[in-house]
């Protein structure tokens, strides 16, 4: 009978007790929504802080980053073993500005990695009559506050499938569940 009392006693504290606390209970998040979030996440994080913007060549100060995108020729000229998927671009520092070309400093460390030749640039000099288009990179405030949130996003959606806190609702711990009336271990006040 004992033993009846107590599991019956149990039972209710249990009943009382669900309430959505800070409490470790691993995804909280249904798997739609988690999947949304790393989506948004990914996407957020995947553009990076910064975009490049048209530029005009008297503009450039050294050494600032650009990208110029050249004729074909010119490309396979300057970067014989690069690859021909996409615009033919190339990126490094503006270096000068002569009469007749434009000098940037490309860097080829990646051949040497582990070396101390790993940070080494090559100025290459590029006809004017070669070029299609300079574009200077800038820092880009939303595709920061993007990475910003992306980031955030993923951290939560990590914490909550790891079940560190109840990311959505809750308000709190609320304490230890009320015994039931009658229970010996209740102090009458």
């Amino acid at each position: 009978m004992n033993d009846e009392l107590r599991s019956g006693n149990q039972m209710r504290v249990m009943q009382r007790s669900n309430v959505r606390s800070c409490v470790a209970r691993p995804g909280m998040l249904h798997p739609r929504w988690r999947r949304a979030l790393l989506l948004l996440a990914v996407l957020a994080t995947g553009q990076g802080c910064y975009s490049y913007h048209a530029a005009e060549l008297p503009s450039l100060v050294p050494p600032e980053e650009i990208r110029v995108e050249l004729e074909q020729a010119e490309f396979r000229r300057v970067a014989p073993g690069a690859s021909m998927v996409g615009p033919p671009r190339v990126e490094g520092r503006f270096s000068r500005l002569a009469q007749d070309s434009l000098v940037v400093s490309v860097w080829i460390g990646d051949a040497y990695r582990g070396t101390p030749f790993e940070s080494t640039y090559q100025d290459i000099s590029i006809p004017l009559a070669e070029i299609l288009r300079v574009e200077n990179r800038k820092l880009s405030r939303s595709r920061t506050a993007l990475v910003a949130a992306g980031a955030v996003t993923l951290i939560a959606v990590l914490i909550d499938g790891i079940g560190f806190v109840d990311i959505f609702g809750g308000g709190g711990d609320d304490g230890p569940p009320v015994p039931p009336e009658g229970d010996p271990s209740r102090i009458a006040r």
